[in-house]
């Protein structure tokens, strides 16, 4: 779905996200499609907001995804 239709997976992810469904993969995953539509910016944004809603095992992960948003 990703590939075919990023700007709708966003929405979806965000959907989950709010949701609280699954939030460090919807979060991760969120932030990937939204560098790929060169929305690092805004990615940067929504990992650095939503990560208090992450688990704890997943914040080395979102550190390496902001790590790599900056590049």
């Amino acid at each position: 779905m990703v590939e075919k239709d990023p700007d709708a997976a966003i929405v979806l992810f965000w959907k989950a996200i709010n949701a609280g469904d699954r939030v460090d993969s919807a979060l991760k995953d969120m932030a990937v499609v939204m560098k790929q539509q060169d929305r690092a910016e805004e990615a940067i944004e929504a990992v650095k907001s939503f990560r208090s809603r992450c688990s704890k095992h997943a914040q080395e992960s979102l550190d390496n995804i902001l790590i790599d948003l900056y590049k």
